[in-house]
């Protein structure tokens, strides 16, 4: 949702930083390995992996094919499966893809 939009969450409607606050209360933590003695913490929603956006809210990344980059090109030709559809190796990519783009986000908006 783009700019002052609202989150469905439970039965009402709230802001984008409250969603993202009620992902991360209910979150799991877990550290992801990024190589080079480089780690970072990912939280695991029943909804898939939440992903720091540009604003520094978080949000659930249900299928690789959400990580799409702006040029539309799609991450392979595969059938879009759900987080939950998801086999633990299909998981294991998505966490670890997740990681390094919340690295990312997290430098490029000077929170590290």
């Amino acid at each position: 949702p783009g700019c002052g939009a609202m989150y469905q969450l439970g039965q009402g409607l709230i802001a984008p930083a409250d969603y993202s606050l009620a992902l991360r209360n209910d979150a799991e933590a877990r550290w992801v390995n990024l190589g080079k003695n480089q780690w970072e913490e990912v939280l695991l929603s029943p909804e898939g992996p939440l992903r720091m956006k540009y604003d520094g809210n978080y949000t659930p990344t249900r299928d690789i094919n959400e990580l799409v980059p702006n040029n539309g090109q799609r991450m392979g030709i595969a059938k879009k499966k759900m987080w939950w559809e998801m086999t633990s190796s299909e998981r294991g990519v998505l966490i670890y893809t997740v990681a390094k783009r919340n690295r990312y986000m997290k430098a490029k908006l000077g929170l590290e």
